[in-house]
């Protein structure tokens, strides 16, 4: 497993790790979401849905749920094509427990990248269309905008296709 930042969040209290596996470096295959407890024992990949690599796991502040992000499985996507934009224009938002079920937060829509949770769990901040959004963690709501789009020319970046949004927006729980 190669590991991306975006690929691993600590559990709260730190008692067990959300980890994206798979082998490769690609973000467009062979990439499960696997809860791992800290102390002892192995992981397993939660169910997700079929031909889908999973991306950006962030758990809810009890620990109880996880949100991410899938997109279609590939076997290559063009970097610097229309290849790439429809790729990541299709990745759904998705949460589940730690032993799944996951289901899809269909308010979110679709092209959700880099969730983030609010400290008292209710909302999730994600990027969509190279903007912030803002909304219910339940899906209760469709969300808002809260800001963008970034500057032109951002964009998947390397061979990974990760786009590193830290390095355009920043936020804070709190």
């Amino acid at each position: 497993m190669l590991v991306d930042p975006a690929w691993g969040a600590q559990a709260p209290a730190g008692l067990g790790l959300a980890l994206i596996a798979g082998s490769g470096r690609e973000a467009w295959r062979n990439k499960a979401l696997v809860p791992c407890p800290v102390a002892g024992g192995t992981g397993a990949p939660l169910p997700q849905p079929a031909g889908t690599a999973a991306s950006d796991p962030v758990w809810s502040p009890d620990g109880s749920l996880i949100a991410f992000v899938t997109t279609p499985a590939q076997g290559s996507v063009d970097l610097d094509g229309a290849g790439s934009a429809a790729w990541l224009a299709s990745a759904p938002l998705w949460v589940a427990g730690t032993a799944g079920p996951a289901r899809q937060v269909s308010a979110a829509g679709s092209g959700v990248a880099a969730p983030h949770r609010s400290r008292d769990g209710r909302s999730v901040l994600h990027v969509r269309g190279g903007a912030l959004w803002i909304g219910a963690a339940d899906g209760s709501a469709a969300p808002t905008r809260a800001v963008g789009p970034p500057p032109a020319g951002s964009g998947p970046e390397g061979s990974s296709g990760r786009m590193q949004w830290t390095l355009t927006f920043a936020s804070w729980s709190g």
